[in-house]
């Protein structure tokens, strides 16, 4: 009986030192909000009512519009100016970070 009160306490121990990392991620554990960058799936996921899909990065994003080749045009994504490409997107030049 002793060993399995033992083992159940040290599973709890292990549980909680183990979910501590979680917390630690930062912004990943933020769930996106449909700001501009956030990921998306739909562009109802976007207050812009757009989700641009980034083949090359592998991610899709809430975007804006913007002055095609003006990148002044574009809000900074996580601290980095945002290209505005040929399509006159607002393009992240990282993940937001965010969870879906």
């Amino acid at each position: 009986m002793k060993l399995i009160a033992s083992l159940f306490v040290l599973s709890g121990l292990v549980a909680v030192a183990c979910g501590g990392d979680d917390v630690a991620d930062g912004d990943a554990s933020r769930m996106c909000e449909g700001a501009l960058y956030d990921l998306c799936t739909t562009a109802a996921d976007c207050d812009s009512g757009m989700c641009q899909t980034f083949d090359n990065e592998g991610f899709s994003a809430c975007v804006q519009a913007c002055t095609p080749g003006d990148n002044t045009t574009c809000p900074e994504s996580n601290g980095i100016t945002a290209n505005c490409n040929n399509r006159g997107i607002c393009k992240p030049m990282v993940e937001s970070g965010c969870s879906l």
